[in-house]
């Protein structure tokens, strides 16, 4: 039942919002009379059943609280009984002293966690302690210990520095400036890091010599080295090399070649070293390695251009797409 004080702030808010009905009930005493009668027994009602809710919640409270003591005696019978019951193996003994003890705490506190509601978990161990010792039992429990289990570490493949030039064909030496009748290649380096092995299934190293490193080269030679790899992979009924694992710490490499339009390694004349060197080529490597950690995929990806002139000690700038490794 609603509150008087409620039927008060709607006979104000009638007054404000509706002044002429107002008026009428000033001038005409019946309506006066008929309206403060109506509102008397609205009142008397809101009193009366008001008092009735208020008498019904407490005979409520009063049979609730007369269950609760009739449970947590029967509880504490059955207690008793299993105190004194010594023919009942003493593990088993100690489970029903346990299981009573729960229902008396759930019995004698307002408050409790739904998993001790459920069973999942004990009463705290020092009241539990307490109550066995009450209770002239000589043993005890431990405080439950939540362990919040830890997520898996992951290991991952992750390049060893920048490309490094293959070397000249007479010395094979990494790390050499090219000569006129060298293959055009990179060693792409990379290692296996984290607690796990890894294993590294298909590899993909691609080096290019482009006019320019302008994002619309980039996004260009990117995507061909894609279908280049989808293509490969089509023709492949298998993959070419078995998945090898890789320990915690193991490096190894790669190389990125150049290749000519007949799928040939591009061998390095004069006038390729001086547009290297001068700007006019600019020597791209891509990378894609597949590798997976505890039996899940992952993928190591990287383009890189070489700022001329194109020597040994020259920086290595990452393209603006292709280096979202997962």
């Amino acid at each position: 039942m609603p509150d008087v004080s409620v039927f008060l702030l709607t006979l104000a808010g009638l007054a404000y919002l509706i002044p002429g009905t107002v008026k009428k009930l000033e001038e005409s005493k019946a309506l006066r009379i008929t309206l403060a009668f109506v509102f008397l027994i609205f009142a008397t009602l809101a009193v009366v059943l008001n008092e009735a809710d208020r008498i019904e919640n407490e005979r409520q409270q009063r049979e609730f609280s007369g269950t609760l003591k009739t449970v947590a005696s029967q509880n504490g019978e059955i207690l008793t009984e299993a105190l004194a019951n010594k023919d009942v193996p003493e593990v088993e003994r100690r489970k029903r002293i346990l299981a009573l003890l729960r229902n008396e705490y759930v019995l004698s506190h307002s408050s409790v966690s739904a998993g001790i509601l459920s069973g999942e978990e004990p009463p705290p161990a020092d009241w539990t302690n307490q109550r066995l010792k009450d209770l002239g039992e000589s043993w005890t429990v431990a405080e439950e210990i939540k362990t919040v289990p830890k997520p898996a570490q992951r290991s991952y493949l992750a390049f060893d520095g920048d490309p490094k030039f293959t070397g000249t064909s007479a010395s094979n030496t990494e790390g050499v400036e090219f000569k006129p009748g060298d293959p055009l290649g990179f060693n792409v380096h990379f290692k296996a890091t984290g607690p796990n092995s890894i294993q590294s299934g298909g590899e993909a190293f691609e080096g290019l010599l482009e006019p320019d490193f302008n994002p619309d080269t980039q996004k260009r030679i990117v995507g061909e080295f894609l279908t280049r790899l989808k293509e490969e992979e089509k023709r492949l009924s298998k993959p070419a090399a078995p998945p090898a694992t890789m320990t915690p710490g193991d490096a190894v490499f790669d190389t990125a070649y150049v290749w000519t339009n007949m799928r040939e390694h591009r061998i390095a004349v004069q006038q390729d070293l001086d547009d290297l060197h001068g700007g006019k080529l600019i020597a791209f490597v891509i990378s894609l390695i597949t590798y997976k950690d505890a039996g899940v995929t992952h993928h190591l990806r990287r383009c890189e251009f070489l700022q001329p002139p194109a020597a040994v000690n020259a920086i290595w700038h990452f393209c603006q797409l292709f280096n979202n490794s997962d």
